[in-house]
């Protein structure tokens, strides 16, 4: 019979890209909805100040860490630290950055191989290194979760629009690294749920120059966090990754 993952049972989790955004209504989603020790990792001490002050309010539940996602060696650092995890939820994203002239492409003649290499090194390897680096902690028998934000965008069968190639090739590509580690994690005899998870259209930085004429549902970082825990919460663990919307509903890959 296959297992599952729920936050009930979890005792200590990771995640990253706390410092704003949905990854910090993650983190206020943890604290308010389970009992868990959330260790919240931000690469930006300027763009973390809301984190700051809610961890004034709740240190006995959360403990920072400054870490580059990219750096495999910061990585370890943090690891070397820690002496168990049952959860890893990464909300780490780019959709556009003006600083590096990054925008979705309307057409292929606006794709830039230096901005595509961007949002596949954000997107996609920042999941890999953490696996990577995080494996040895899912190898044990109570039911464990690996968790990226990806985007329904980044589904293969459901690509109607076209456009926005970078962001949408870094998520399928980011989806299909999820499914590799439920496969490979199955054989190690790992407990582990993996799941891509669609946070719905949320209200950031990352959306904002994009939902003003947009149809969906909005959701602010809080319901964003509050939806994702309530979708990863009760996942069966085993050989087949999942792709799931912040409704609950699944996505095709």
């Amino acid at each position: 019979m296959q297992k599952k993952f729920c936050f009930s049972e979890a005792h200590v989790g990771l995640v990253f890209g706390a410092g704003r955004g949905i990854g910090l209504g993650i983190v206020k989603a943890l604290v308010e909805k389970t009992d868990v020790k959330v260790h919240a990792l931000y690469r930006n001490e300027e763009r973390s100040s809301d984190l700051f002050e809610y961890y004034k309010d709740n240190t006995d539940r959360i403990e920072l860490h400054l870490c580059d996602p990219n750096s495999e060696s910061s990585l370890i650092k943090v690891s070397q630290k820690l002496t168990s995890i049952d959860f890893i939820i990464n909300s780490i994203g780019v959709l556009h950055d003006e600083k590096k002239d990054i925008n979705p492409e309307r057409k292929i003649e606006d794709c830039d191989v230096k901005s595509l290499m961007e949002l596949y090194q954000v997107n996609t390897l920042i999941s890999v290194l953490l696996y990577k680096v995080f494996k040895n902690f899912f190898k044990k028998k109570d039911p464990t979760l690996f968790s990226s934000v990806s985007a329904k965008v980044g589904s293969i069968t459901e690509n109607g629009l076209g456009g926005w190639y970078g962001y949408r090739m870094s998520k399928a590509a980011l989806n299909m690294f999820l499914k590799n580690v439920a496969i490979e994690s199955s054989r190690r005899a790992s407990n582990i749920s993996v799941v891509s998870i669609h946070p719905g259209t949320t209200v950031t930085n990352l959306s904002k120059p994009f939902i003003g004429k947009t149809s969906y549902k909005l959701h602010s970082p809080e319901e964003a966090g509050a939806n994702i825990i309530g979708v990863l919460d009760d996942t069966l663990t085993g050989k087949e990754a999942h792709f799931l919307s912040w409704d609950g509903k699944t996505i095709s890959w």
